[in-house]
């Protein structure tokens, strides 16, 4: 692991469009070394989170999924693009080993569709449109599980809104047996 003061971006001081495009190839790129074969998952170590390991390790794979959209999104190139199209794949593939699992109620899953869906609606021609069609189908079909679960009533809510509206019906042109 990278100490805090030797990390590439750390003297970045994000002032122009360039420092912003390079402080997150190189945050993205940092990651590569803690990602799953697969693409799936990325493990930075041990947490004292409440949820399950498998749910953290998404978490460490969908909170980048943030800066990837808005710098795609951007106009930028990414050379590792095709790492996170393979890992929205086969985490959400039942038959594949880094399956992220199905979610439950109350479950950090629903917090990190956010980001995943932040980035189909920003960067669809670069993620999604990139995605073969069994890719396609699993990851909606996972995504999908987001409308039968309870959630608090806490910010939790708007991502469900996020998803119904948002990135099925605007995004993905996806009929409404998912809402």
């Amino acid at each position: 692991m990278t100490e805090l003061g030797k990390i590439p971006f750390s003297s970045n001081p994000l002032q122009t469009r360039s420092a912003i495009q390079q402080f997150l190839i190189s945050l993205l790129n940092s990651l590569a070394s803690h990602t799953s074969s697969g693409g799936a998952r990325i493990h930075l170590g041990y947490t004292g989170t409440h949820f399950d390991d498998i749910a953290a390790q998404l978490e460490g794979f969908s909170r980048p999924i943030w800066g990837l959209a808005s710098l795609l999104a951007g106009g930028f190139e990414y050379d590792g693009t095709q790492r996170w199209i393979d890992g929205l794949k086969n985490g959400s593939d039942r038959t594949s080993e880094e399956f992220w699992g199905d979610m439950r109620d109350r479950d950090q899953r629903m917090v990190e569709c956010s980001a995943i869906g932040f980035a189909l609606s920003v960067a669809k021609e670069r993620i999604w449109d990139q995605m073969e069609e069994s890719g396609k189908r699993s990851l909606e079909e996972w995504l999908g599980g987001i409308n039968e679960k309870q959630m608090p009533n806490t910010n939790w809510l708007w991502f469900r809104v996020n998803f119904a509206c948002l990135v099925f019906m605007k995004t993905l042109m996806i009929d409404d047996r998912f809402l």
